[in-house]
């Protein structure tokens, strides 16, 4: 397996089966610095999933993975991402803390 399927497997392992969403935040912030398309939408649905699951996401953590997404050259296609990201925040009523 590549690096890149090696952190996203972690990732959203971390977001579906963490027992806190500090280990889901934990994953997160170590990935964020990759401008690769698979591993911000990872990320982004790591938010989306801490949000579903726990009813709650740093809202830090959230503005720095939109705004990584956002700006990155993979821009496009990461948009619907987003929105289902932003469509369980919504959803589930999570709270930004």
């Amino acid at each position: 397996m590549s690096d890149t399927e090696d952190t996203v497997l972690s990732m959203i392992g971390a977001a579906l089966h963490a027992d806190a969403p500090g280990d889901i935040i934990a994953e997160i912030e170590a990935a964020l610095g990759s401008d690769d398309r698979w591993v911000l939408n990872a990320c982004i649905l790591s938010i989306g999933h801490m949000a579903r699951r726990f009813r709650t996401y740093p809202a830090d953590l959230k503005a720095r993975v939109w705004l990584a997404a956002r700006t990155s050259s993979h821009a496009d296609v990461l948009a619907g991402t987003l929105g289902d990201a932003e469509s369980d925040i919504a959803t589930f009523k999570a709270e930004a803390v």
